[in-house]
């Protein structure tokens, strides 16, 4: 993963396997309270989301691959959970 693209590729795999669990599903668009690792893993799907979505809308580019990195850590992080 060295750009943008592979981390949003990245982040939509992670998340469709996460959403084959029906139980996770429901949790995740608010229809029920999950046990602690759904919700841990909840946050940091939403979280590398608003990275994504705050990387593509910084016009500078400023420190673009520590925040690659930061996102890449945070996929890791994700797929233990998974």
């Amino acid at each position: 993963m060295d750009d943008i693209m592979d981390v949003k590729c990245k982040r939509n795999e992670l998340l469709q396997k996460a959403m084959d669990n029906q139980s996770f599903m429901q949790v995740f668009y608010g229809d029920i309270e999950g046990d602690e690792d759904e919700i841990i893993l909840k946050n940091k799907l939403i979280l590398l989301n608003k990275a994504i979505d705050d990387f593509q809308s910084d016009v500078c580019g400023c420190g673009q691959g520590i925040r690659i990195q930061s996102m890449k850590s945070l996929i890791k992080e994700i797929e233990r959970y998974i």
